[in-house]
């Protein structure tokens, strides 16, 4: 038995083929079957005609991980899911809310403040970029989720926010994080 099964889709299922007719059977979380459904049994059943189910959307370049502080992320990150991404790249442009390290605290504050609107003190619960994904594991994020290395926050942490080349002891602080 199946706790859902769309009915009359028009399938694209990623594998680079033409899209076709089927039923698309779930249960609990898991595509079970894609075809004929007719006949089983489902808890619950939708017609689609006329719509396309596919693979969830990978947005490469997003910057969702900066809304995980606050207390509604999951309304502030839904219109994603609307839109079909399921999986984001967080990260980019140098940008997180971790590593908060000790070193240049002040500068780390600034930046995210600045790019963020946080109340700093009050919404940064973590340090490490490990404690920062068991915080998220906790509060639940709607999305998958990759995380890419945050050069800027890691060069805040090494030398402020200073314009100026880093030396080398600074870089190598910047590889131990």
């Amino acid at each position: 038995m199946f706790d859902l099964i769309f009915e009359n889709a028009t399938v694209i299922d990623g594998s680079g083929g033409q899209p076709y007719k089927a039923d698309v059977g779930i249960a609990g979380p898991v595509i079970k079957a894609i075809g004929d459904l007719k006949k089983a049994e489902a808890a619950r059943r939708v017609d689609v005609k006329g719509l396309t189910l596919c693979p969830g959307f990978i947005d490469v370049h997003s910057h969702a991980d900066l809304a995980f502080f606050k207390e509604d992320h999951e309304k502030v990150l839904s219109p994603l899911l609307k839109q079909g991404i399921t999986t984001f790249v967080g990260g980019n442009c140098g940008m997180a809310l971790a590593p908060i390290t000790k070193e240049n605290r002040d500068g780390l504050k600034m930046y995210l403040e600045v790019f963020t609107q946080m109340d700093f003190e009050a919404a940064i619960k973590w340090d490490t970029m490990g404690s920062f994904m068991e915080h998220m594991d906790k509060k639940g994020v709607p999305l998958n989720t990759a995380m890419l290395v945050p050069h800027g926050l890691l060069r805040i942490s090494a030398a402020g926010t200073e314009t100026r080349l880093t030396t080398d002891s600074e870089v190598s602080y910047m590889k131990k994080r």
